[in-house]
């Protein structure tokens, strides 16, 4: 079987590293070879897939933005631009809030610079501040790394429209009807790919829309338990390149081969 393989980065991809190892590479490349696919499917913006420092072109697509930006061989197959009006809503029923805007081409804050390196980062004031300023960006997502998060009651006020997520250290606000899981759905259709050939390879919780789609899901060991009890394989953790080992496996490719090579 001929597998399209859908991968998250943070976590999966990456462990307290910039860039994926050699060896992950390489097992990528020699399955691509063999017939399989890859889709980097991941919750950071496009913006915040620096190709400097994350190789995308090693990889047949990228889904970003928990499915609200899809790219295949180059050219945008689905672009989703949320409503300011929600902005509106949170920061009036929030006004404290350090609220991120994460766009295809930057990274809008009105708190603290996260400064990552080789990302753009602009800072706003306040809604009408972003529509004046910048009245043609395309924005994915809304996240906060502040320690008061969302509210549940700000959550509630833009449920008809937003999913909010909240993960131990932020929030993410996504428009109704998009994830990582939405994503692989698209791209199946859009290739005409067997659902039965569909792998998502994750550690977190926003995998979890993508672990419930896809035929074969695949935790990394370092995933929660709970992410572990639900998926149909756990391999090592990014630690130790298990999503290049799992890859190798259901490809048939010796890992230990590429990995040998690549000393």
């Amino acid at each position: 079987m001929k597998y399209t393989f859908f991968l998250d980065i943070d976590g999966t991809l990456l462990w307290k590293t910039r860039t994926p190892t050699g060896t992950l590479l390489a097992v990528v490349s020699e399955a691509q070879r063999l017939g399989h696919r890859f889709f980097i499917n991941t919750a950071r913006p496009f913006s915040n897939v620096d190709p400097k420092f994350f190789p995308v072109s090693r990889f047949d697509g990228l889904c970003t933005g928990c499915g609200t930006n899809i790219r295949y061989q180059g050219k945008t197959v689905i672009p989703r631009e949320i409503l300011l009006g929600a902005l509106d809503i949170i920061l009036k029923n929030q006004p404290e809030l350090s609220l991120i805007l994460e766009g295809t081409q930057a990274l809008y804050y009105n708190g603290v610079n996260r400064n990552w390196e080789g990302i753009q980062n602009i800072r706003y004031t306040s809604s009408a501040d972003v529509r004046e300023r910048f009245p043609n960006i395309t924005i994915q997502k809304m996240a906060t790394y502040d320690r008061t998060l969302v509210k549940t009651e700000t959550a509630d006020l833009i449920s008809e429209s937003f999913d909010t997520y909240f993960h131990q250290n932020y929030s993410e606000i996504v428009p109704k009807g998009y994830s990582k899981g939405k994503a692989a759905e698209i791209v199946e259709h859009l290739l005409s790919i067997p659902h039965e050939a569909t792998v998502a390879i994750g550690d977190s919780f926003n995998d979890m829309p993508m672990f419930d789609f896809c035929a074969t899901a695949v935790a990394m060991g370092n995933a929660p338990d709970e992410i572990k009890k639900k998926c149909d394989i756990v391999t090592e953790s990014a630690e130790f390149d298990g999503a290049a080992k799992a890859i190798a496996r259901l490809c048939g490719i010796s890992y230990q081969r590429l990995s040998l090579s690549d000393c």
